[in-house]
C-alpha cells in the first residue's frame, strides 16, 4: 500500500449528497464523543480508513482492528509502512508521533488515492484542533459502497480502526459528489486543567472519467506551437523544461467518456520567471483506482 506523508510540528500547550444542482447536508458525530466523564481518557480519533467492504471482526474479539506499523530499520515515522493486515483500503489519518529528541509532531498518512488534500491545525488555551479534507475520485464504471471507518490512536501510539458507515456511490458520472464528515472531541485533564481536543475529517467521493492520453503543448506569444509531447496517464516526467520561446503551456487530458468520445479537459499555464509551476493529471493505480500525479514546469 502506497502512502503519502505530510508533517506538521506539534504545538504543545453526514453526509452531504450533491448531484448536479441538488444538495442535502447533515453531520455525523462519532458515538460517545462529548459525553462528559465518559469522554475523558478515551482514545482520540485521528482520521478514517476507507474500504469498499464492511470490516469483519472476530466473534470473540473487541470490535477493533489494529494497524501494523512496519518500522523496518528506520526510527523516522515518515519511512514507516502503516497498514491494516489483509484489508484492502485507503489510509487518511493524522497521528501524533515522537521524534528521537522527544518532540511531538503530527504526521498525515494517506493513500495515493486521496487527492486535493487540505489540513488545518489549531492550538488554543482550550485545546488542540485538526481539520482534514480530501477527495477520492471514483470511475463511473465502479458501482461501489465506500465505508468511512474511524481510526483512533492510543496514548502509547497504537493505531486501530472500528466499523464505520457505508455510502453507496453507485455509477456517479462527472460532477456527481457525495461528502461524508466525521467529527470527534475528547476532553483531557492534566494538573487540574481540562482541554478539549477536536478533529473533523471530510471525505468527498466524486465521479471522474478514466484518462486516456495527456498532451502537453508549448505555445509562443503568437499562439504558434513550439513543441508538443503526448504521454500515457501516469507516464509524465517529474519536470518538463519549457523552451526559451514558450509563452504558455496547454495541458489537455482526453477522457474515456462513453457519451462523448471527443471529451477532454484543457488547462493553461503562463510563463513565470520567478517560480516553478505545477500541474496535476489523473492516473490509474495498480488497483485500478484514480490518483493524481504532479508535474513541475521549469520555465
Amino acid at each position: 500500500m502506497k502512502n503519502k506523508y505530510i508533517f506538521r510540528a506539534f504545538l504543545a500547550g453526514i453526509v452531504t449528497l450533491v448531484m448536479m444542482l441538488s444538495a442535502f447536508g447533515c453531520s455525523l458525530a462519532v458515538e460517545g464523543a462529548g459525553e462528559g466523564e465518559e469522554s475523558i481518557s478515551r482514545d482520540q480519533m485521528i482520521g478514517v480508513f476507507i474500504t469498499t467492504e464492511p470490516l469483519i471482526f472476530d466473534w470473540d474479539a473487541e470490535k477493533r482492528i489494529f494497524a501494523t506499523v512496519d518500522k523496518g530499520d528506520s526510527s523516522e515515522p515518515h519511512e514507516w509502512n502503516i497498514y491494516f493486515e489483509g484489508i484492502d483500503g485507503i489510509n487518511f489519518f493524522d497521528g501524533v508521533w515522537k521524534s528521537e529528541n522527544g518532540n511531538s509532531f503530527n504526521m498525515l498518512t494517506c493513500g495515493e488515492e486521496v487527492c486535493d488534500i487540505k489540513t488545518h491545525y489549531m492550538s488554543t488555551d482550550e485545546g488542540e484542533g485538526v481539520e482534514l479534507s480530501g477527495t477520492v475520485y471514483n470511475l463511473p464504471t465502479n458501482d461501489l459502497i465506500y465505508y468511512s471507518n474511524p481510526v483512533y490512536q492510543t496514548p502509547d501510539g497504537k493505531i486501530y480502526t472500528v466499523g464505520g458507515d457505508g455510502n453507496h456511490i453507485g455509477t456517479f458520472g462527472l460532477g456527481g459528489k457525495l461528502t461524508t464528515t466525521l467529527t470527534d472531541e475528547v476532553k483531557v485533564t492534566e494538573d487540574g486543567v481540562t482541554e478539549t481536543n477536536k478533529i473533523s475529517v471530510q471525505i468527498t467521493y466524486e465521479g471522474e472519467y478514466e484518462p486516456v492520453e495527456i498532451t502537453v503543448c508549448q505555445m509562443d506569444n503568437n499562439n504558434q506551437i513550439v513543441k508538443t509531447e503526448k504521454y500515457a496517464p501516469g507516464a509524465l516526467p517529474e519536470a518538463i523544461k519549457a523552451e526559451r520561446e514558450t509563452a504558455y503551456i496547454i495541458v489537455e487530458t482526453k477522457r474515456n467518456n462513453p457519451e462523448n468520445p471527443d471529451d477532454s479537459i484543457r488547462e493553461l499555464y503562463t510563463r513565470s520567471e520567478t517560480r516553478h509551476t505545477y500541474f496535476e493529471t489523473f492516473r490509474l493505480t495498480n488497483k485500478g483506482r484514480l490518483a493524481k500525479m504532479s508535474t513541475r514546469i521549469e520555465w
